[in-house]
Parts: structure tokens; C-alpha cells; sequence
């Protein structure tokens, strides 16, 4: 919880004129402050009110945080507290300074992006050389995120503040495992989805994968067969689930519906060009979830005849059969 905390305290901090703060000192990132501010003053107070555990499937992380393979997810909620004081002391205090500085904070944690602000997680053990941990969002659903509730002071009508309660997902990342030889089909997906979209675009092809630069599309395999053609001959089939996650609004669709019309003109995937290897490409299809903020699917089935199926698959690697091996 400390690294997720000082991770949106230093985002700030780095901002401090998108949240509308005058100083870095006016953001008070630990607890509650009692004390008043002083005349005229503008404090962003920053509460974490608490955190539980994020796994569900339906979570939101797969629209908004691409996550790895046993990332740990979380919700935190975080209470911010838009607090201002009138510069004359006594005097009564209009709301509209507190409301245009509420505004600013909101407007700094929806950004230009649907759903609202992402941010970078980091592992702060060495403050001088912080490690990148994951990603932060900043829930924005008017029905739901942020709750907000103004509070004045009866006893000092100069004080007045707005709290913005905000659902904040993030996740940090699974320890780093021994990597596993990587699928030759996979990497050829991934060679033919980086000429296929171009510069600019992130293309991975890792199931471990813990961050990603979007946009970005991230291929994985996602079941293998084989079956007895012939006498001498296996049929090895693999299917591969490629998501695509985009920054602006319609990029994901854009890059889906590309890489289904390259799929679509395809009659074979080159595997190895200098060994004349190649599979037939079969079905591909693409899903463009409604409720999906910045992300689509496409599925694609790769098949080929070999008399040795077994140099097909990467190591370690569970394989379904039909028929029989010779």
C-alpha cells in the first residue's frame, strides 16, 4: 500500500499545476491534517481509506491495466480533500473557489482518456532508483467514482472543503519466474502483427509479460492439438487470443479490424522463410467488447502437416492429441 501511495503522491507532486496546487507543499500525503491552513490557503489532503483484494474475474483491470499472469490486483479507496481557507480570517468564504479547485483535481484524475487517469506503480525500497510495479487507475463513473461530499465549518465558516472518494484498481507484479522457451509460432504471429500495424505499436508475445506501452497488442497461445493426417503425417494445429489495447478513443477497434483483414487475405503464415515452413491460417475472428474501455480480441487457428509434430512445440509445453504418435 505504500508504494501505491507514494506513487500518486509523487504523480502529483510532478503535476502540482494540473491539480491546481501552487506548491508541492500544499499536498499533505500522510493522514489527516487537524491544524487549519493558513489564510488564502489550498491544501490537497490525500487519505487511503482502505484496500481489499481485486481477483474477480469481471474486474475492471482487463479494460483499463493490462496485467500478467498471477499479478496481484487490488482496490484502494482513496479519499481526496479539496480544502481552502478564505484569506481574510472571520470572513465568510464562497464555495466557488473550493468548487474550481475540486475541478481541477477531477479534471487532472479523468484526463483525456474514457474511465479515467492511468498512472504508473513503483516500488519505492530505493527511493533513488524506484522499479516500475504495475499500473494505478483512477476510476471515473459519475455513478460510482468519485462519491463526492462538501463540509464547512460551523465553527469557522472560512474553512471549506470538498472530499472526492475515488476507486482506485491497481496491481503489482507476480515474482519473476524462470523464462520458458518461447512458442516459434507465437513469434511469428507477433513478427507478421508488428509489419502489419507499424511503428508505434507495442508487440509481445509473453505470457509472463508484467508491463506493456500501449498501444499495444499482446498475442498468447491458447491450446495446441495434433492428429494423424496419414500414414506419415501429423496435422498440428494451435489456436492464438491476440488483445489489443489502444490509448485513444476507437484505436483498439482500428487495429483489430487491420490485423482481421491481414488474417483474412492470408493463406499462410510464413513460420521460417529460410526453411520454406508455413501455416495455413483458419478462422479468424474478432470481438469488440461493449463495456470494453480501450480493448478488443482477435482469435486466429494456425495449422500444419509435419511428419515430427514434436519440433512444433516449444518445451515443456502440454499438448492434446488425437490419434497416435510413430
Amino acid at each position: 500500500m505504500y508504494n501505491t501511495m507514494t506513487s500518486i503522491g509523487k504523480h502529483i507532486v510532478e503535476n502540482a499545476a494540473e491539480f491546481g496546487l501552487t506548491s508541492t507543499e500544499d499536498l499533505k500525503t500522510i493522514g489527516a491534517t487537524h491544524q487549519p491552513p493558513p489564510d488564502g490557503a489550498r491544501w490537497l489532503v490525500m487519505h487511503a481509506l482502505r484496500t481489499v483484494p481485486n481477483h474477480t474475474a469481471d474486474s475492471s483491470f482487463g479494460h483499463g491495466l493490462i496485467t500478467g499472469p498471477g499479478a496481484e490486483r487490488f482496490l484502494t479507496q482513496v479519499k481526496f480533500e479539496v480544502r481552502t481557507r478564505s484569506p481574510e480570517p472571520g470572513s465568510d468564504f464562497l464555495w466557488d473557489t473550493a468548487r474550481q479547485f475540486r475541478d481541477k483535481v477531477y479534471g487532472a484524475l479523468k484526463n483525456a482518456q474514457p474511465g479515467g487517469k492511468v498512472i504508473p506503480r513503483y516500488d519505492w525500497s530505493d527511493p533513488g532508483n524506484p522499479l516500475a510495479a504495475g499500473e494505478i487507475w483512477f476510476e471515473v463513473n459519475p455513478s460510482v467514482s468519485p462519491v463526492e461530499e462538501n463540509l464547512e465549518d460551523p465553527q469557522d465558516p472560512a474553512n471549506k472543503s470538498i472530499f472526492l472518494t475515488y476507486q482506485v484498481h491497481w496491481w503489482r507484479p507476480a515474482p519473476t519466474l524462470e523464462p520458458a522457451e518461447q512458442d516459434p509460432w507465437l513469434e511469428a504471429l507477433t513478427l507478421w502483427t508488428r509489419s502489419r500495424l507499424g511503428e508505434g505499436w507495442t508487440i509481445n508475445c509473453s505470457d509472463g509479460l508484467e508491463t506493456l506501452a500501449r498501444p499495444a497488442v499482446l498475442w498468447n497461445l491458447k491450446g495446441l492439438s495434433t492428429k494423424q493426417s496419414t500414414g506419415s503425417l501429423f496435422e498440428v494445429s494451435k489456436k492464438f487470443t491476440g488483445r489489443i489495447f489502444g490509448c485513444l478513443p476507437h484505436q483498439h477497434a482500428m487495429a483489430a479490424v487491420s490485423i482481421m483483414e491481414g488474417l483474412s487475405g492470408e493463406v499462410k503464415m510464413v513460420l521460417n522463410a529460410a526453411e520454406k515452413k508455413y501455416a495455413a491460417v483458419v478462422n479468424p475472428q474478432m470481438e469488440i467488447p461493449s463495456n470494453a474501455l480501450r480493448e478488443a480480441r482477435v482469435t486466429v487457428e494456425l495449422t500444419r502437416k509435419t511428419p515430427r509434430p514434436e519440433e512444433e512445440v516449444a518445451l515443456m509445453m502440454k499438448i492434446k492429441t488425437e490419434g497416435s504418435w510413430q
